[in-house]
């Protein structure tokens, strides 16, 4: 039997969006595609805060947990204010 792994699909445009543990989501992939969009972490590290990434037209990031299924990604802070992005999680 094959396991299930359903994928979410969104695309956010002039507007922010906080992707917590409640999505359940162990790999989040984002591509820009007009504008610029700031991503930004929510973990200090070493008390020091994350800051903000901005990516640009065609540029993508994807953040994941790795081989670890039980580890949920947590604090991603997107802020499409001035562009748009897609976003897919599972």
């Amino acid at each position: 039997m094959a396991i299930e792994s359903k994928v979410w699909t969104y695309q956010l445009s002039s507007s922010t969006l906080t992707i917590d543990s409640s999505f359940g989501f162990t790999v989040v992939s984002l591509l820009v595609t007009s504008g610029t969009v700031v991503i930004t972490g929510g973990l200090r590290s070493g008390g020091v805060p994350s800051t903000g990434m901005s990516l640009v037209l065609g540029q993508g990031v994807t953040f994941s947990s790795g081989n670890n299924n039980n580890i949920i990604l947590s604090d991603i802070y997107i802020d499409a204010s001035a562009g748009t992005v897609i976003i897919t999680g599972r």
